[in-house]
Order: structure tokens, then sequence, then C-alpha cells
């Protein structure tokens, strides 16, 4: 899994026709039970003439849940399309590592998203994801939601 998300981080990094940093705020679920906290990442973005969406990212995300802290570092392949020059939907598929009060485990999931990049340096965005996530004592799903702003260069 660690491969898999350093493979992803590096394609990130090689999209360098619309390289962003994105920072907001996450909410993540766990077993019913809900925290928020802020996201953080680097990642990079190609339109084509088509109207077709790529994007790659990497991002760290940090939640309370229940006093617990949560720590998420992941990497997610976005496929959409553009519906002006303005707004873009998409398809996310995701790979994580999480450090859930100290105990490590590793996910894969997948979501929807859409963003508004009404000037060339500044977009916004909102992702919903859905992760299945293992980890040594059990197995348990976590839906996240985030609002960022991205930096575009």
């Amino acid at each position: 899994m660690k491969k898999i998300i350093l493979g992803i981080a590096l394609a990130a990094l090689s999209l360098s026709a619309n390289p962003t940093i994105n920072i907001g705020v996450a909410s993540a679920t766990v077993d019913e039970n809900t925290g928020t906290g802020y996201t953080i990442g680097i990642g990079g973005e190609t339109h084509y003439n088509s109207g077709l969406l790529v994007a790659i990212d990497m991002n760290y995300d940090s939640a309370t849940i229940n006093s617990i802290s949560v720590q998420t570092f992941g990497s997610d392949v976005k496929v959409g399309y553009l519906l002006n020059e303005d707004i873009g939907i998409y398809l996310i598929g995701s790979a994580i590592y999480q450090d859930f009060d100290q105990i490590e485990g590793y996910g894969i999931g997948g979501g929807i998203g859409a963003q508004y990049v009404p000037l060339k340096h500044l977009g916004f965005a909102v992702d919903y994801k859905q992760y299945s996530i293992v980890n040594e004592l059990n197995d348990y799903n976590c839906d996240t939601v985030k609002v960022y702003m991205k930096i575009i260069f």
C-alpha cells in the first residue's frame, strides 16, 4: 500500500500542467462518530480540449473524533468532465494510510467531487469519499467530506 501511495505521489508531481496546493477543512465519520479538522495537500491537474479533467493529489488530513486523534495520508486519482471553463465534476479513486488513536490502518475508497475555478490561480472544491479500512484490530468504514481552496500555479 505504501508503494501505491508513493507511486501516486510521484505521478502527482509529474502532472506539471497545473500544479496545485490545497488547503481546507475536513469532516470524517467512523462508526457513526463524526469529527472535524483540516486538510492540506499538493497535486497536479490537466484539462484536455475534449473537456476531460484528470488530476492526482496527495493530502494530509487531521481530525479529532470523540477526543481521539485521526491522522490520514492519502493519494487520489480524479477523472471527470469540465462543464465549462470554471466548473468541473469528477469521480475519485483513493488509497490511504490512517493512524487512528495510534493504530495503523490502510484503505482504499472512492467518491465524487466538484470544483469551481473562478480565477486563473484560485479555485474551490468539495469532495466526498468513502473508504474501507483494515487495521490490526478490525475493519471499518470511514466517510470524509472536504471543502478546500486550490492555489493553482
